[in-house]
């Protein structure tokens, strides 16, 4: 039995391995022109695929609220010593407010660490949308088959990533319903919004079952046998471009982590040796 041909985007491989390279220096990098070269190559890299003007709209807003959010509860609820009040928004001697948290402001150094975990966030959100835009689910089924992972896993996950828009605008649907029968979701304190939840919960998780069910009768009727061995149509194979690119991108996420472990050892007192002193310096400053 002949395994799904290869997707007409990126190979998997490439862009799973970009996605690791980019978690990976999100993690090692902690100061905030490296973040911000790698938050910037995470956008050209969502960019470069070509999103439409509603993914474009996406992107903006995910990237836009998650900064904000990051950034205000950083500001007012840095713990960290030491911090430098720039603007105070509730004394201690406030009531209630004041009382319960010690006073509230903006600090100068929660600003800082806000940027730093924004620009984490943005690099790997916009890496994984990239990634989610480029793949295409057909050809999952010939990476998995390359890595050597069981069949049937793979065959799983591959028919859960193709169903899951197909799940998603079943809820639209359904939200949909509902709202033409007169529920408002944001009444009653949040209990309409349960009541939503639950009401749209049930016709979604039927739609579900009887999708499974249709698609394990269809992969019967078509002799499917996890067991048997696979053969793709056309096999993976990553071009010379996808592997500079994607050696080049480990080969500078390993470079920072090993980097930084030994920083970190030489910080703590566990490990040191004079010939990395340039190294523990390079790290320090620029990582």
């Amino acid at each position: 039995m002949i395994a799904s041909s290869r997707a007409a985007g990126r190979d998997p491989r490439f862009l799973a391995g970009c996605l690791l390279a980019i978690g990976a220096l999100a993690v090692a990098l902690d100061s905030i022109p490296s973040l911000g070269a790698l938050a910037a190559a995470g956008l050209g890299w969502a960019l470069a695929a070509r999103p439409g003007w509603r993914r474009l709209l996406l992107l903006a807003a995910a990237l836009g609220l998650s900064v904000w959010s990051l950034m205000v509860s950083q500001a007012i609820f840095y713990n960290q010593l030491p911090r430098t009040a720039i603007l105070v928004l509730a004394p201690p001697d406030t009531p209630v407010i004041g009382t319960l948290t010690g006073g509230l402001a903006i600090y100068r150094e929660g600003i800082w660490h806000g940027a730093v975990q924004s620009l984490r966030l943005v690099a790997t959100l916009s890496a994984g949308l990239a990634a989610a835009w480029t793949l295409e689910p057909s050809g999952l089924l010939a990476a998995f088959a390359s890595l050597r992972l069981p069949h049937a896993l793979a065959f799983c996950a591959t028919a859960a990533i193709r169903f899951l828009p197909v799940t998603v605008e079943e809820a639209h649907v359904a939200l949909r319903a509902q709202r033409m029968r007169g529920l408002r979701i944001g009444g009653r304190g949040g209990a309409n919004a349960l009541r939503a939840l639950l009401s749209i919960a049930r016709p979604v998780l039927a739609a579900s079952i009887r999708r499974a069910e249709t698609a394990a009768l269809a992969a019967a009727s078509r002799g499917y046998d996890p067991a048997r061995r696979r053969t793709s149509l056309r096999p993976l194979r990553m071009g010379w471009g996808e592997r500079i690119v994607l050696g080049a991108a480990l080969a500078a996420a390993l470079a920072a982590v090993t980097a930084k472990v030994l920083y970190l050892l030489y910080a703590s007192g566990l490990y040191h040796h004079p010939a990395l002193a340039a190294l523990y310096t390079f790290t320090r400053e620029a990582l």
